[in-house]
């Protein structure tokens, strides 16, 4: 394969911007491209998106993306049957989310003869943000575990600072949010009957969800809140819950991340898509999936003690300076230069 430093990767990541060299940016490829009637509708059509990654990826020695991009699975479909060999995508949080509705019904075939096979005959390396993923990822696309690597997701930027404590009593607020594998019946079975004022934040997903289970009145409910407005709510969250249900991979990463940088004593699902990012009474509070009891408990317990409160939150930000966001993006940018000077007997099965 061509050297990346002199033809960069296409990449449809957020993080685009932050490889300069490395990577070139899918979403300014297409601008530069193609008119912009063809760029507003790679915004909202998973399939124009994914061809234009596959026809653009064309001149490019290695194509990287996310999963969960739109336009991700047409574009490995595609390149697996009619793209290049050997092997020259970079996943990026490779993970596998199963479909709800109609679609659950399909998608054990699907997976079979399309998403399984793809992979295998596409996938130059991939990064899972927990370390048990690596095997499992492996066996589930059948890929060799050394395609692999585990890199975690970074909770702060290099140049944060920890915000202010405030242990007023008389401004405890309790958060929850999220998308993805939130676990909101359990939040409000730990909530039911109690005083602390709660806040929910959620997608359009999940709203009539949320508000069945509010039909009390309980929380306080938010949907699609921009982050700044969230960000905010995290600065004056005395705890902040991510309450989450098992899936087949990580999650929460995210939230945690953004809890850390807030300065939100965090209590957390104790999944296996979170393992290793929470330290259990050092760093947060974890509790049992599907546990309101131990919830309820673990959030009371710090409503009730400012100090451990503050030790939870300046310890978290304290250990997540070991792994910054700025270290996290130069490993992404050696993973597309690896997979760009790659060996080119490097086959499907290899």
């Amino acid at each position: 394969m061509a050297d990346s430093a002199s033809h960069p990767a296409l990449v449809d990541v957020f993080f685009a911007a932050e490889l300069p060299g490395a990577a070139v940016s899918l979403g300014d490829t297409i601008s530069k491209r193609y008119p912009g009637w063809y760029a507003r509708l790679a915004d909202r059509s998973g399939f124009a998106r994914g061809l234009a990654l596959f026809r653009l990826g064309r001149s490019h020695p290695v194509v990287g993306a996310v999963c969960d991009a739109r336009g991700f699975w047409t574009f490995l479909f595609l390149e697996a049957w009619l793209g290049k060999h050997p092997p020259r995508v970079v996943v990026f949080e490779l993970i596998r989310r199963r479909p709800s509705g109609w679609r659950r019904a399909l998608y054990p075939l699907w997976f079979r003869i399309i998403a399984r096979p793809a992979m295998r005959r596409t996938l130059r390396a991939g990064q899972v943000l927990t370390a048990w993923e690596r095997e499992k990822y492996a066996g589930i696309f059948a890929v060799p575990a050394e395609r692999l690597e585990f890199i975690p997701w970074p909770l702060i930027h290099r140049d944060d600072e920890l915000p202010p404590f405030d242990a007023d009593p008389r401004q405890q607020m309790v958060l929850s949010s999220g998308r993805p594998a939130c676990d909101w019946e359990t939040l409000f079975e730990a909530a039911a009957g109690r005083e602390w004022p709660l806040t929910v934040v959620c997608g359009k997903k999940d709203l009539r969800r949320l508000q069945e289970l509010n039909r009390d009145g309980r929380a306080r409910l938010l949907c699609d809140i921009p982050f700044e407005e969230h960000h905010a709510l995290l600065k004056n969250a005395s705890v902040y819950v991510i309450s989450l249900m098992e899936t087949d991979g990580s999650a929460g990463q995210v939230r945690l991340s953004n809890a850390v940088r807030a300065g939100a004593p965090v209590v957390a699902t104790a999944i296996r898509g979170l393992a290793g990012y929470i330290a259990d009474e050092e760093t947060g509070l974890t509790v049992r999936p599907g546990d309101w009891r131990e919830m309820r408990i673990a959030i009371e317990s710090l409503l009730a003690d400012a100090g451990k409160r503050k030790m939870l939150r300046e310890a978290a930000f304290d250990r997540a300076r070991g792994w910054t966001f700025e270290e996290y993006i130069d490993r992404m940018r050696e993973l597309l230069r690896e997979a760009g000077t790659g060996s080119q007997e490097f086959g499907p099965g290899q």
